[in-house]
């Protein structure tokens, strides 16, 4: 038994305590008044013992104990607080009834008081009982048709994510195409055709590459996605342009600084909102506060300002144009589930209605309950005692017992019929076996009656006698079992709820995480790939190879760019980590590859793909900073320490040259995998080393 259905019984079993004690309390303080009176002779002719009263308590709250076991089997928890009331009530009413049906049978010469004392608690338990029965169904019924509608609703909002998607694949390729058409391939033809056609020196025209570089591609790489986005939002706003005024309370910009006011996917898609906005000549005030679970971005002075794209949208963020140049960005805080806005009526789903079978609430086991019969009977015992029309002498407490015990004696070989849950027949075959027990407890209630005491064989009695017998299992116990049908469908829906919630949830942040790692990648790649040529052909032309470096212009023009743009387009949510796992060729740089990837396993792919990234970025940074002709690569494997050895021939960087993408991206891994790095100096060679821990590492036989 799991640590939570302990933790359920042992809740049911604290509750049943509670239950017994506080309605034995009561059923002493209803019972010891006339109890005293009986005593003293004043409501019979007679004093009686304390003794047999005592045995008529004892024998009543040996009534409640077992309809408090009976009431945990059948109906443990109520659906409704009101539910819970007449749940201690039934349990109070029927032995607060035998209690004085008692009194009534062994006292002689009984005041009319008790008599009518003992028809007025039969009528009343059997009016509790009936409102019992209906509570309950209700209840049950309320709470299903709620879970019924929120699944619904959560079935729409998945369609509605789903197309947001769709959407926004065609949405992100687009912005990232028009992104390298506009901001870098243009500019890079217009350039290539103004240095074929000039007549300056090779040492000018690598200025002027540097210049674009500077001009443009850095900017344009930190805009795309900044590495100040991992100590916070409102840095990586400060860095992308002086025209943006930022006003927040230090408690917020602590939140921000610490990763514990939006969630790390959310950021991004916030910047990227910010970072479109057009300012007047006062530039963009920005006024950051938390509203209602929500981070509330007051933008003061925007001239213009992009509409939300789907990826944005499945955020969760919200744009209210407040006047002309005033807009309040809404986005969900860091733990607060973000539900995208829905236009128009979502259409019902299928899948719901499917999930709506009428069959099945007639067919949840057991369907015939013992546990439920008996429970009936006892409730339904006062009713029994009115039919019978008096005590019958001896066989008053006799019958009564058997009107209780003999249906469930009926019943026990109905427990063994096998029903197809969810199934019509099975629902037909329930009803059946209900009406049958109806039936013959009546036949069997008359039965007795003619032997045991036949005097009181009346055709008004029997027919009373039928009608209860249908009232007790032909409807109660088929609304029961309704009843418990809807509690079993509410528990389905509520898993099946708890599930599409998580479900969708996940693809949420798989969708924003996918977007992010797409702007890291753009980013990266025209870093790396585009960046890094630029700097190897700004290096060629210093080295007066004017031809070469322009033919490796022409094939980054040409080549390299519409790459980047054919696999942005081939983007899926599984590829992220496969689209930069090769080594990329620099020019001017000879890279030697020592490595046995196999060695790690394909167990370890995510970290292959990262290391290879780190390799990437240190070629690059290698002839960038380095000015590096050589590059030797190693991997190293002790247990589960994996150390990557970079070395170049270059210089090294500079002292004053700043952290980049590349430590970004170092510092990435070492938070991922527990690892460290350093980059030295060692016998006229420049070193990168990165040491992460693999917890879960098996070397792989070579």
């Amino acid at each position: 038994m799991t640590l939570e259905l302990k933790s359920v019984w042992k809740r049911i079993h604290v509750m049943n305590g509670r239950k017994f004690l506080v309605s034995g309390l009561l059923l002493l303080v209803f019972a010891l008044p006339v109890t005293l009176a009986i005593d003293s002779g004043q409501l019979v002719g007679e004093p009686t013992t304390l003794g047999t009263l005592l045995v008529t308590y004892f024998a009543a709250l040996a009534a409640v104990a077992l309809l408090v076991f009976l009431q945990s089997k059948v109906d443990p928890k109520p659906a409704t607080f009101f539910e819970g009331i007449f749940q201690y009530a039934i349990v109070l009413a029927t032995p607060l009834w035998l209690f004085y049906s008692l009194c009534e049978y062994w006292l002689s010469n009984i005041s009319p008081a008790i008599e009518a004392l003992v028809l007025f608690i039969a009528i009343v338990s059997i009016s509790v009982g009936v409102t019992w029965v209906l509570l309950s169904t209700w209840g049950a019924w309320r709470q299903a048709k709620s879970l019924r509608d929120e699944l619904a609703q959560s079935v729409r909002q998945e369609e509605h994510l789903n197309e947001l998607l769709s959407q926004a694949e065609d949405s992100r390729f687009t912005e990232y195409r028009s992104v390298i058409k506009r901001d870098v391939g243009e500019p890079l033809v217009r350039l290539l055709a103004s240095m074929k056609g000039s007549g300056e020196g090779s040492n000018v025209l690598a200025d002027r590459l540097d210049g674009f570089q500077n001009r443009v591609m850095r900017p344009l790489a930190h805009k795309l996605h900044p590495v100040t986005l991992r100590v916070g939002l409102i840095p990586a706003i400060q860095s992308l342009e002086t025209h943006y005024s930022i006003h927040a309370d230090e408690s917020l910009r602590e939140r921000d600084s610490q990763a514990t006011l939006l969630d790390l996917n959310v950021v991004p898609q916030i910047f990227r909102w910010i970072r479109h906005l057009k300012s007047y000549d006062g530039g963009v005030s920005l006024t950051l506060t938390t509203d209602s679970g929500r981070l509330l971005i007051i933008a003061r002075g925007v001239r213009v300002s992009r509409t939300l794209d789907p990826i944005q949208v499945v955020a969760g963020l919200r744009v209210v144009q407040i006047s002309h140049d005033e807009i309040h960005l809404h986005a969900p805080l860091l733990g607060v589930t973000a539900v995208p806005m829905q236009h128009g009526t979502a259409r019902k789903s299928p899948v719901a209605e499917q999930r709506s079978t009428r069959w099945r609430l007639w067919t949840q086991p057991p369907s015939i309950s013992i546990n439920l019969i008996l429970y009936i009977g006892m409730v339904s015992a006062p009713a029994f005692h009115l039919v019978r029309g008096d005590a019958m002498a001896s066989e008053g407490p006799a019958l009564t017992l058997l009107s209780v015990v003999l249906p469930a004696l009926i019943a026990i070989p109905l427990t063994r019929v096998r029903i197809r849950t969810g199934t019509r027949q099975g629902a037909f075959r329930v009803v059946g076996m209900w009406l049958f027990l109806a039936a013959a407890s009546a036949i069997l209630s008359n039965a007795v009656i003619a032997l045991m005491a036949p005097r009181y064989q009346l055709p008004i009695g029997s027919g009373l006698r039928v009608f209860g017998a249908v009232m007790r299992y032909a409807v109660v116990g088929l609304s029961f079992t309704v009843t418990r049908g809807f509690l079993v469908q509410s528990g389905i829906d509520t898993a099946a709820l708890k599930e599409r919630k998580a479900e969708t949830e996940d693809t949420r942040l798989e969708v924003l995480g996918n977007a992010d790692a797409t702007d890291r990648y753009l980013a990266e790649a025209l870093h790396r790939s585009v960046q890094g040529r630029l700097a190897a052909i700004s290096l060629l032309l210093r080295l007066d190879r004017r031809e070469e470096a322009f033919a490796e212009l022409q094939s980054l023009v040409s080549k390299t760019l519409p790459d980047i743009e054919i696999r942005l387009g081939q983007w899926t949510r599984n590829e992220i980590s496969e689209l930069a796992i090769n080594v990329i060729q620099v020019p001017g740089l000879d890279i030697s590859d020592e490595v046995d990837w196999s060695t790690l396993g394909v167990s370890q792919a995510e970290l292959e793909a990262q290391l290879r990234r780190v390799i990437n970025e240190m070629a690059v940074n290698a002839i960038r900073h380095g000015a590096a002709s050589d590059m030797r690569v190693q991997l190293i494997t002790d247990g589960p320490i994996v150390t990557l050895l970079c070395t170049d021939n270059g210089q090294g960087p500079s002292e004053t040259l700043g952290s980049g993408l590349g430590s970004a991206l170092l510092n990435e891994i070492c938070s991922n995998y527990e690892g460290s790095w350093s980059l030295y100096r060692e016998n006229e060679s420049t070193i990168v080393r990165l040491v992460v821990t693999v917890a879960d590492f098996e070397p792989q036989s070579v």
